[in-house]
C-alpha cells in the first residue's frame, strides 16, 4: 500500500519533490499536497503554480486523503505523483493539491481552500489551475462560474 512508503511524519519522498497530508481548516477538506524539492522555479520568482486536482465519486470519502491514490485513479495528477510517474514538468514546477470531499464539491469550500494555500505557500496567484475528472469535473465548472 501506498502508506507504507510514508515517514513517521507522514511525508512521502519522490523522485523530484515530497507529498504529504494536511488538513485546512477554513474549508474542511483534507488534501494531499505535492511540493517539489527545488528551491526555486523555471522563472527565478520563488513562487510555484498551484494545480489543485478535484477527484471523482469513486475517491469520496471522510477517511484520509491517501485513499483518493486509487486504481481507479490512474493517470490523475495525485496518483501519477505518487507513484513518480508524472510528467517532469508537472513533478518539477508545480504546487499540486488533492482535497477529498465525501459530500461533493463546494464552490465555496473550493475556493475558501485556494485562499487559505496561497497565505500559507509561497504560490504565485497569477497562476492558479483547477482540474478535475468526473464529479472533480463539474465542481470545477461550479468553481469558476
Amino acid at each position: 500500500k501506498s502508506e507504507e512508503k510514508m515517514n513517521a511524519e507522514g511525508v512521502k519522498q519522490l523522485k523530484f519533490g515530497t507529498q504529504k497530508e494536511e488538513y485546512d481548516e477554513g474549508s474542511g477538506y483534507k488534501y494531499l499536497i505535492y511540493k517539489p524539492d527545488e528551491n526555486k522555479t523555471e522563472n527565478g520568482n520563488n513562487k510555484y503554480p498551484l494545480l489543485v486536482f478535484l477527484h471523482g465519486a469513486g475517491e469520496s470519502g471522510s477517511g484520509p486523503a491517501m485513499e483518493i491514490i486509487t486504481e481507479g485513479a490512474s493517470g490523475c495528477p495525485p496518483v501519477e505523483l505518487h507513484y513518480d510517474r508524472a510528467v517532469d514538468i508537472l513533478a518539477r514546477s508545480f504546487v499540486v493539491v488533492s482535497p477529498r470531499t465525501n459530500h461533493g464539491w463546494s464552490d465555496d469550500l473550493v475556493g475558501k481552500l485556494v485562499q487559505n494555500l496561497l497565505q500559507q505557500h509561497e504560490l504565485d496567484p497569477m497562476r492558479i489551475y483547477l482540474t478535475g475528472v468526473s464529479m472533480g469535473g463539474a465542481g470545477v465548472w461550479a468553481s469558476v462560474k
